[in-house]
């Protein structure tokens, strides 16, 4: 079984045809496009309205919201964008 072959480089653009040599294995691409973040980021930002009273009065739903603030998943945005205390 005595094949005879030669592999060439070729760059980029030259390169037209795409064989297996040149792609990535599917299991290294998924690796890649899947990762979790463990933070307490989220936390931090939920406690820092205890240290506004304005803050933590829209929270508890005390005080009313004006038109610009919104209240999603408790977390307090202003025009959509997220609103953090004084921490």
């Amino acid at each position: 079984m005595g094949f005879s072959y030669e592999i060439q480089y070729k760059k980029g653009v030259e390169n037209i045809a795409v064989d297996a040599l040149s792609r990535t294995a599917s299991a290294e691409v998924l690796c890649l496009a899947f990762s979790v973040v463990q933070s307490d980021m989220s936390d931090m930002v939920r406690n820092s309205y205890t240290l506004d009273p304005g803050l933590t009065g829209m929270v508890n739903g005390t005080k009313t919201l004006s038109k610009k603030y919104q209240l999603i998943d408790g977390f307090l945005r202003r025009k959509g964008k997220l609103v953090v205390g004084p921490d």
